[in-house]
């Protein structure tokens, strides 16, 4: 199998990254951002990023629209700025960028990030793929390698991304490609390099890649002695909301899959989406508003009335959380979907629905007790109301067993 996920052959921006080059595509992200709040026609602008030329402003413009912040509707009109690229762009520009900002910044890019798609408007990118391939691949390319890195011990080799991942066109196909790596992994065998055939080195592609994959070195790290990814410190959180967000985790690999779209503005609404809130969830803005509004009552204080107070703020931060690995919940909610018919069933009330999201993986042996090597014969599935019930016991360390929930079932649940 030949086929490879095409890029656009320019690193990725970020501008709270190390690296001058990250920084330098985010300023010139932002410039393109003023230019369009400004009705400058993306024929006018081109000429506006001296010493560049036009073929370069392209360029740019193709990269960042692969991102989904902005694109080109022609030449005699401004480029669009699409949502999760106003929210980029806003970010940029509201003060001095500090630490906090840099962890935002990361958020908003592997948001804009999962939503990119392989059947995309404009250009497909490099190395080139026939337009039946094209439309063929229903996987979102940068999410599906995160989910993968997930199911892998958090980790992902460059080989095992060449190979494999990078030629995974159908979401259908994803537990096979994950058995594929874990069964490599297992007996030391490296991937071969495909052959592309593309113009531009297969070498030289994966840089492209690997500058998106780690969101230029703010969601992975790179080791270039083990040529291997990992997440950075918060990345897995990032990654994991994100999935989260879109729909999926555990079981539903819905999330991964790309979207229909008729043309290029409908391909946009999509794929430039603004950042959802859910991610606000582990990632939240450092400036929090006082609980208690300017004139309000303090907490504490006698209530009268009908009093009120100031919330859904968007508040961002680094949380820590216990590790946890998606495939083995989504290999149990499989094998319990062939014992009922395809759908997935509680274990202690019977409660069943077509859709495992809508159901639980719960740990017998609770994560909160340590490090442990986890079988899909440790888990149980639940319905969001049992799993919540089996928690509820005065131990942490000791919930409800599966024998005293189908007890409290009987008893009507008292």
């Amino acid at each position: 199998m030949t086929f490879l996920w095409p890029t656009s052959q320019m690193g990725m921006l970020h501008p709270g990254a190390e690296t001058p080059e990250a920084r330098d595509r985010a300023a010139e992200f932002r410039q393109m951002a003023a230019h369009s709040r400004a009705g400058v026609t993306y024929h006018d602008m081109k000429g506006l990023f001296v010493p560049l030329s036009t073929s370069a402003v392209e360029t740019r413009v193709a990269a960042f629209a692969e991102l989904g912040l902005l694109y080109g509707r022609g030449p005699t009109v401004p480029v669009v700025l699409t949502p999760v690229g106003e929210q980029l762009s806003s970010l940029m520009g509201s003060g001095a960028f500090s630490p906090t900002k840099a962890v935002q910044a990361t958020a908003l890019l592997t948001w804009a990030l999962s939503n990119c798609q392989i059947n995309r408007a404009r250009s497909p990118g490099s190395p080139r793929i026939t337009e039946i391939e094209r439309t063929a691949c229903d996987v979102r390319p940068y999410l599906t390698a995160w989910s993968i890195m997930l199911d892998l011990d958090s980790m992902l080799y460059m080989h095992e991304f060449l190979g494999p991942v990078r030629q995974l066109q159908k979401v259908a196909d994803y537990d096979e490609c994950v058995r594929e790596i874990r069964a490599a992994r297992a007996s030391g065998q490296v991937f071969p390099n495909p052959q592309s055939g593309a113009a531009t080195s297969l070498a030289n592609a994966s840089i492209y890649w690997r500058s998106r994959l780690s969101v230029a070195g703010q969601l992975l790290n790179f080791d270039s002695a083990e040529q291997r990814l990992k997440f950075a410190p918060g990345g897995e959180s990032i990654v994991e909301a994100v999935i989260e967000a879109q729909g999926g985790m555990g079981a539903n690999l819905g999330a991964l899959r790309a979207k229909h779209w008729t043309d290029v503005d409908d391909y946009f609404k999509t794929a430039g989406a603004a950042c959802s809130a859910e991610i606000a969830g582990t990632i939240v803005d450092a400036l929090a508003t006082p609980i208690v509004p300017p004139g309000g009552v303090a907490s504490g204080a006698p209530a009268s009335g009908d009093l009120s107070t100031s919330e859904g703020q968007r508040r961002y931060r680094l949380q820590r959380q216990i590790e946890r690995r998606s495939w083995v919940s989504r290999e149990a909610k499989r094998i319990n979907a062939t014992q009922h018919n395809g759908h997935v069933a509680c274990e202690a009330c019977d409660f069943t629905h077509a859709d495992p999201a809508m159901m639980d993986a719960h740990h017998k042996d609770p994560l909160a007790s340590g490090i442990r090597q986890t079988k899909v014969s440790d888990l149980l599935i639940l319905c969001p109301t049992c799993h919540r019930r089996a928690h509820r016991t005065t131990d942490v360390l000791a919930p409800m067993t599966i024998v005293e929930l189908r007890q409290w079932v009987e008893t009507g649940r008292p």
